[in-house]
């Protein structure tokens, strides 16, 4: 050991004493601060999952870009072709994978006297085909009191408001399934349904309300819609991404990221300063132990740095045995779960009510960097309480010290 660097021998001697009890004192020390440090990894990630899953549902849904009339969201009923719209111009654009129209409009929906008004998105072209039958989210049609293999039937809102003698027919439609709730917010209370039949419905043949675009590399969806809107579209087009159309969720799930955080990192920062409580308790019962050393030449700063290292490395052990806990945690978390709604009653209802039969999991370096740093910074400004009394103390009083 280089003489100049007796600081951090002594600083290591006291995190890993050759005998004593004091090898206890840093374990417990890192214990809590690596509980703290689980918590906060496996709730960003589990949070970063369903922002995941949420993203891939919108993208899904919705096309990674959606081409619409401006000021429109799709549900106007535009006919794009009239706008100018050409097919090949879409379907032409480097990385565009598939082109959909769609068309959502809000209709009435009926079954068995039960009615509801829902937003209705019409998908595929009238060539290929998009299946046949009506998709419902799950909780229209708890509200409709619909199974897969009834019939619905499908009427404009506008057909009653205009009044007359006669009403057009309803349109019937039989469900082949029921969306889990969740799913890019269609399962909630939305349906999906054939284009064409959806264009029979309102008597708009040919009409479509936009055009999405399934793209090779998702990532490609800002640039390419900032691309289209630099004048490569017609007047009166607009492409907006599916960041846009599901702006508002992904924000509220950051807010709810961001304060899980504060609400965890003030976990972290309480286990800091009760090891840092401890480490001024051990500073006091080693005050004629400074005292020697001041009186032997050594500088307070030193001393100082030395007991902040001890408090400093208690922290990163925390950190390093933190990071495994969690993912222990995260590897048994459907387990743990099952067992948590099985204890509190109506665990499959729960399940189905938000739409997942597994807890997502996706935790970026980002994250990482961020439980890390704000955890060393913790314990780094939690050593300042010990290494003030070092800083304020008089060799001669230390040495008196009982």
């Amino acid at each position: 050991m280089a003489r100049g660097c007796w600081w951090a021998y002594y600083a290591w001697k006291q995190l890993f004493p050759s005998r004593g009890r004091g090898i206890f004192h840093t374990l417990f020390s890192a214990l809590a601060v690596a509980l703290a440090v689980a918590a906060l990894t496996v709730v960003l990630a589990v949070m970063g999952g369903f922002h995941e899953k949420i993203c891939r549902q919108l993208r899904e849904a919705h096309g990674a870009i959606a081409v619409v009339a401006d000021g429109a969201t799709g549900e106007a009923g535009t006919s794009l072709a009239d706008a100018g719209m050409e097919w090949e111009l879409l379907r032409s654009l480097p990385g565009v994978a598939a082109v959909e129209p769609f068309w959502e409009l809000p209709l009435l929906l009926e079954h068995r006297g039960r009615w509801a008004l829902a937003p209705v998105r019409g998908e595929g072209t009238g060539e290929e085909g998009n299946g046949h039958g009506l998709l419902l989210g799950r909780l229209l049609a708890e509200e409709l009191g619909a199974r897969v293999g009834d019939t619905v039937r499908l009427l404009e809102p506008e057909a009653l408001l205009a009044g007359g003698d006669e009403l057009p027919l309803p349109v019937e439609a039989d469900v082949v399934r029921i969306l889990p709730a969740g799913r890019g917010g269609w399962g909630d209370g939305g349906a999906r349904l054939p284009l064409r039949e959806l264009q029979e419905i309102v008597g708009g043949e040919g009409h479509v309300g936009g055009y999405a675009l399934r793209l090779l590399r998702d990532r490609d969806a800002l640039p390419l819609a900032t691309y289209l809107n630099g004048g490569i579209l017609p007047p009166g087009l607009h492409a907006r991404t599916w960041l846009e159309a599901g702006g508002e969720l992904l924000s509220m799930l950051a807010l709810e990221k961001a304060a899980l955080f504060l609400s965890l990192a003030c976990a972290v920062a309480m286990a800091a300063f009760c090891m840092a409580s401890a480490l001024a308790m051990a500073v006091v019962q080693k005050t004629q132990e400074i005292g020697l050393l001041l009186a032997l030449g050594c500088s307070r700063g030193r001393i100082a740095l030395a007991f902040f290292l001890q408090c400093a490395g208690t922290g990163a052990i925390g950190l390093l045995l933190g990071f495994p806990l969690a993912a222990l945690i995260l590897r048994l978390r459907d387990g743990l779960l099952r067992c948590l709604l099985a204890f509190f009653g109506r665990g499959e209802e729960v399940l189905a009510f938000y739409g997942f039969r597994h807890l997502p999991v996706f935790i970026s370096c980002r994250d990482l960097l961020a439980i890390a740093g704000f955890s060393l910074l913790a314990t780094g400004l939690a050593g300042i309480i010990p290494v003030r009394r070092i800083l304020r103390l008089d060799p001669s009083t230390a040495l008196r010290h009982e």
